[in-house]
C-alpha cells in the first residue's frame, strides 16, 4: 500500500511539472551557492548589467574583451573607465551572455510547444532544441573558442568572501542549459520517471557538447 501510494505521489509530481502549453516546466531549484552575475543585488549592481548589456552588440567585432566593455560604457555616456566595475571582465560578460541566450532558449522551447508535441521521437525534439539554442549563438561565431576558454575560468570575488574564488560560470550556465534541452523532450502525454529523465539530461549535456566542438572548426554561416 505504501509503495502504491508512493507511485501515485510521483506521478501527480511529474504531472504538475508539465505546462499549459504541453511542454515539461523546469522545476524551481536554489541558485547556486556563488554570486548569480543577472541576479545579484550588490550594490552597483545594476550599473554594471547596464555596462554588459551595452557591451553585448560590440563583441562581433572586438571579440570577449575589455575593449567591448569599454566600448559599452561609453554607449552609456560613462567613461571607458567604468568598465572597471566589471570585476571579472570578459569572464563576467561571456557569462552574461550566456545566462541570457539560456533565457532566450526558454521562450523559444515555450513558443515552439506545438511544433515539439508534433515530433514522435524525444531525440527529434532535443535535435530542434539544440538547433535553436546554437542559432543564439551565431553572432558570436567567430569568437566562439575564445568564449569557451572563459568559461572555464574561475570567478575573482570582490566583497571579500571565503573562498577569493567563485567557480567558473560554466557550471551554472550548463546546468540551466542542460535542464532546458531535456525539458524541450517531454510533452505533457508522456509518463516520465526520473531514470528516463536523468537519460535526457544526460543525453542532452552530452549533444550540445558535440554540438560546440563541432562549432568550433565549422566556417560555414
Amino acid at each position: 500500500r505504501g509503495a502504491a501510494a508512493m507511485r501515485a505521489a510521483s506521478v501527480v509530481a511529474r504531472r504538475a511539472l508539465v505546462s499549459s502549453r504541453g511542454v515539461r516546466a523546469a522545476a524551481p531549484r536554489q541558485l547556486a551557492p556563488w554570486r548569480c552575475l543577472t541576479q545579484t543585488t550588490a550594490p552597483g549592481a545594476q550599473e554594471k548589467r547596464d555596462i554588459l548589456k551595452a557591451s553585448v552588440p560590440h563583441v562581433a567585432s572586438l571579440g570577449w574583451c575589455d575593449d567591448a566593455l569599454a566600448a559599452g560604457a561609453r554607449d552609456l555616456g560613462l567613461s571607458a573607465a567604468a568598465q572597471g566595475q566589471v570585476t571579472n571582465g570578459a569572464v563576467d560578460l561571456v557569462a552574461f551572455v550566456a545566462q541570457e541566450q539560456c533565457d532566450q532558449l526558454r521562450e523559444e522551447v515555450d513558443d515552439a510547444a506545438q511544433e515539439l508535441a508534433a515530433l514522435d521521437d524525444w531525440r527529434d525534439r532535443l535535435k530542434l532544441a539544440i538547433s535553436k539554442r546554437l542559432e543564439l549563438s551565431k553572432p558570436f561565431h567567430a569568437h566562439r573558442a575564445q568564449a569557451m576558454g572563459l568559461m572555464v575560468t574561475p570567478l575573482a570575488r570582490d566583497d571579500g568572501a571565503v573562498p577569493p574564488a567563485d567557480p567558473p560560470p560554466a557550471f551554472e550556465v550548463l546546468h540551466r542549459l542542460v535542464d532546458e534541452l531535456a525539458r524541450a523532450t517531454v510533452v505533457s502525454t508522456e509518463e516520465l520517471d526520473v531514470p528516463e529523465w536523468r537519460l535526457r539530461r544526460a543525453a542532452a549535456g552530452v549533444a550540445y557538447a558535440l554540438c560546440e566542438v563541432r562549432a568550433l572548426t565549422d566556417d560555414s554561416e
